[in-house]
């Protein structure tokens, strides 16, 4: 079946479930789908977090720093066969789910800016996206809910973008 949306970009916080949705996803679909593990929006969220900048080669010239101006130009050139799927789930989940990962990359307490920062970027954005909660749903319940949003072209509106 052909989709027009063939390249899915997930988003969201560290241990929100992207990486097992994105893994369980490409075996439902069968890898239907080009899938990619955080892209823009992460470059977005943790380069303002971190006040850090990245370096990528985009439209044939290498940019030393992808200043958030950069990072939504990729998104435009992007928009029309691309999709950001954000994943996202309740805090305490978070919490708990950070604090059994045994490391100190992202604090619990930093959470709520997080969100805040991917909110941000979801509603500037031009990428169509639609948003999965984690703590909601299995993961197999989230394929197929994302599956038949793709398959329904249902795209949350930018008015319906928040946490």
């Amino acid at each position: 079946m052909t989709h027009a949306k063939k390249i899915i970009i997930f988003e969201g916080i560290d241990c929100v479930g992207k990486t097992t949705l994105y893994k369980r996803f490409n075996e439902y679909t069968q890898s239907e789908y080009l899938l990619i593990d955080r892209l823009t929006g992460s470059m977005f969220v943790y380069n303002t977090f971190f006040n850090r900048y990245t370096t990528a080669w985009v439209a044939g010239k290498f940019i030393e720093s992808m200043s958030r101006q950069t990072i939504l130009y990729v998104d435009m050139y992007l928009k029309d066969i691309a999709v950001c799927v954000y994943v996202t789930a309740d805090d305490s989940i978070i919490r708990q789910r950070l604090c059994g990962r045994g490391d100190d990359k992202i604090h619990y307490l930093n959470v709520p800016v997080l969100k805040q920062l991917y909110n941000e970027y979801l509603q500037l954005t031009p990428l169509d996206v639609i948003i999965l909660d984690s703590s909601k749903l299995s993961t197999d319940q989230l394929c197929m809910q994302l599956y038949d949003k793709l398959l329904k072209g249902e795209y949350n509106e930018k008015a319906n973008r928040h946490e």
